[in-house]
């Protein structure tokens, strides 16, 4: 970390120190699962909207781990790319905290992980890549801002292409994203402007489309927070949703995340998006 982090974090400790209770697991209570990650102080939403839409396929997290559980040692050994080159990463389960200062918060005198915490399904293996994408890229600090579109690239190694929405009419985009998500391919898009509620400067995963039979096509998207703030049309206790729609849709009332948004509010906020080209490329060579 940089003289500047220093300053903000109180020390270092292990998930078996602020645990109340049990022992830390590194997949979770109900395995991979890609909502519910808890972003701390950093402003690496951009690496966390990556991570959380991989772990669609829970598979892809765990090839970025050579670990299989959670080390009794507390040493963890991931994979990520650097030049088309795969790169390990050695760490620890040692993490930067806060102390909470301020006797009005129940947070007072209670240490709390300065990045991403233990996410609500009790998981550690976010922090614990954090922390690893941390250390190839030197530090923390280095993780503030970035794009979901490097982020990728370096997890997976696979071809990722970025879209520019202004570029594209509603027909190229529906098909576009329709047939990445057919294929399994994972995207995401990071929020530009102030719109119905979304967070600024914050990445989101995108799952798909849906054209609404004799309605509007709708953009489906998580928050890897695995919270929702979007107040737009189309909100999941949006009146105009029937019942047909709802089924159509796999409409789920919670918060949970996962929203739908008409198609020309995404384009206003969203400028471009991403996708991973995920999928066990052939390479063959020939002679000329």
């Amino acid at each position: 970390m940089t003289n500047t982090y220093k300053k903000k974090i109180d020390g270092w400790a292990r998930p078996s120190e602020l645990l109340k209770k049990g022992s830390p697991s590194l997949w979770g209570k109900n395995g991979i699962h890609p909502n519910g990650i808890n972003q701390g102080s950093l402003g690496d939403c951009w690496f966390l909207a990556a991570c959380s839409a991989l772990a669609e396929h829970p598979e892809r997290i765990r090839a970025l781990f050579d670990n299989t559980g959670y080390s009794i040692g507390g040493v963890f050994r991931t994979n990520f790319y650097h030049m088309n080159e795969r790169v390990k990463i050695t760490v620890d389960d040692r993490f930067p905290v806060n102390i909470g200062k301020n006797p009005r918060y129940m947070s007072y005198n209670k240490k709390r992980i300065y990045g991403t915490d233990m996410s609500e399904n009790k998981a550690w293996w976010v922090p614990i890549l954090e922390k690893s994408y941390a250390k190839l890229n030197v530090n923390y600090s280095q993780l503030n801002s970035g794009v979901p579109g490097v982020a990728f690239r370096e997890l997976t190694n696979m071809p990722v292409e970025v879209f520019y929405t202004k570029d594209q009419k509603p027909a190229e985009f529906t098909k576009i994203i329709t047939e990445a998500d057919k294929k399994g391919w994972s995207m995401a898009a990071a929020c530009r402007e102030k719109h119905f509620d979304l967070a600024t400067a914050h990445a989101y995963t995108l799952l798909g489309v849906v054209e609404l039979k004799g309605g509007p096509t709708l953009v489906k998207m998580r928050n890897p927070w695995g919270s929702e703030k979007y107040s737009g049309p189309f909100r999941d206790d949006d009146p105009q949703w029937t019942a047909a729609w709802k089924k159509q849709a796999g409409l789920v009332v919670a918060n949970d995340g996962i929203f739908h948004m008409k198609m020309s509010d995404f384009h206003l906020p969203f400028k471009r998006y991403a996708v991973a080209m995920y999928q066990d490329w052939k390479v063959s060579k020939t002679r000329i």
